[in-house]
């Protein structure tokens, strides 16, 4: 479905904006496309039984420039993190940052308290959703988060040192190397 923002509506001569409209009827800019046509439908039919008139409706279309992307992520138990690190980019439909402070981060269904992730191990989804109030519609995405038991993380800090054992010679080799072709 394509976005659309309806601007203004015209009935009987009179164009009336559709955020002044919005406004006298108590809906904002979050509210949802069928919550909005629900209302305008109600009324206009009603003024069009009373009046007779037409009304005629201006449709702004909006490019979808929406996106959302989250980190997979491998962690331990107890690891902590922040929801903003989890988000790699969120976009609204004009193509604009989204403020990460809007986006609801759940981790199987359960939201992502800041500095916090689980006690268990496992897979665990992690579900990110905001709502565009341009296109008035959500967008949402997912990742995975593996959490590994503690014994692996030994493992992989005895491979990151032998790993970094491995660099120095070779860089030590590598420096003999350079200096006696000199």
């Amino acid at each position: 479905m394509p976005n659309i923002d309806l601007s203004t509506y015209e009935q009987n001569g009179k164009v009336t904006s559709i955020s002044d409209w919005m406004q006298a009827n108590g809906l904002d800019r979050k509210s949802h496309w069928s919550e909005i046509l629900e209302v305008l439908h109600s009324e206009l039919m009603n003024n069009r039984k009373q009046s007779g008139g037409e009304f005629t409706f201006t449709y702004v279309y909006i490019p979808d420039n929406r996106s959302l992307e989250g980190h997979d992520l491998i962690v331990h138990p107890n690891e902590k993190i922040n929801k903003e690190e989890l988000i790699q980019s969120a976009t609204n439909s004009l193509g604009k940052p989204v403020p990460l402070k809007d986006v609801s981060v759940t981790i199987n269904g359960e939201p992502l308290e800041d500095g916090y992730l689980t006690k268990q191990t496992g897979d665990f989804t992690i579900m990110y959703s905001y709502h565009d109030p341009y296109s008035l519609q959500e967008r949402n995405t997912q990742s995975l988060l593996h959490v590994l038991p503690l014994k692996k993380q030994i493992r992989q800090k005895e491979q990151k040192n032998k790993k970094k054992a491995c660099q120095k010679k070779n860089n030590k080799w590598l420096m003999q190397f350079l200096q006696q072709g000199k």
